[in-house]
């Protein structure tokens, strides 16, 4: 695991005050395919995650700065997500454009989990504090997040490693909140530079967010608008 140093020292390598968008040459993430349709539609995709649910007042926040992203005229973002839909995702498990490939896999992941979770005592709470919103491999704008202390980064991959036993991943965390996702279509230099702007004047300030087991859920989803709450870790 890493050391809390050296996870703030990753996270902020990328995550800056000023939007990392390639104006003249900005390609998008071939597999974005999978999720959203060229005329921004989500399509379906399917799977199964842990997340942590946000409070109203968060949600709304977090959707007021949406709100000014579609009232930019940024034609090449996909459809809106839903603000009851957001949220911090503690740890990916599996996905996949077909459900039948995907339908037992998803069945064992919660059966596992369920067992790993069950007959736990342990409560935590999670504060994290915004950092900017950023470009995610070139899929989607997200605002990242990080542990705002040592303890609570501790606490917050005590829980990641529950979930680990289920599915190891090939990459790290980088706690984050999905904004909004691309449609996979060019992108016009104008566009590019009004988000940079827009982005800029979002990433001017910061808030703080706490999170608990008690609004940490394992749930399925049928696209990235799509997400259905199996059960929760309350007293893990």
């Amino acid at each position: 695991m890493e050391s809390f140093e050296q996870f703030k020292n990753r996270i902020f390598s990328f995550e800056k005050k000023d939007l990392s968008l390639e104006i003249e040459d900005f390609s998008l993430m071939p597999k974005l395919s999978e999720k959203v349709s060229e005329d921004g539609s989500f399509k379906s995709f399917y799977g199964d995650t842990t997340v942590f649910d946000l409070d109203i007042k968060t949600k709304k926040k977090i959707n007021s700065f949406v709100e000014k992203l579609y009232d930019g005229n940024l034609p090449f973002l996909a459809e809106r997500i839903k603000e009851s839909t957001f949220h911090i995702t503690l740890h990916d498990l599996s996905n996949s454009v077909s459900l039948s490939t995907i339908a037992e896999e998803c069945f064992l992941n919660e059966i596992t989990l369920r067992k790993l979770t069950d007959g736990k005592s342990i409560n935590k709470k999670i504060k994290f504090k915004t950092t900017f919103a950023f470009n995610m491999v070139n899929t989607s704008l997200v605002l990242g997040v990080v542990p705002k202390t040592e303890k609570d980064y501790i606490s917050l991959m005590e829980l990641y490693s529950v979930v680990d036993k289920v599915k190891i991943l090939p990459y790290c965390l980088t706690p984050h909140i999905t904004l909004a996702y691309y449609r996979p279509v060019k992108t016009e230099k104008s566009e590019i530079e009004k988000l940079k702007q827009l982005v800029s004047e979002f990433n001017q300030d910061n808030f703080d967010i706490t999170v608990s087991t008690k609004n940490l859920y394992y749930q399925k989803f049928e696209s990235m608008n799509d997400y259905m709450s199996v059960f929760s870790f309350t007293g893990l």
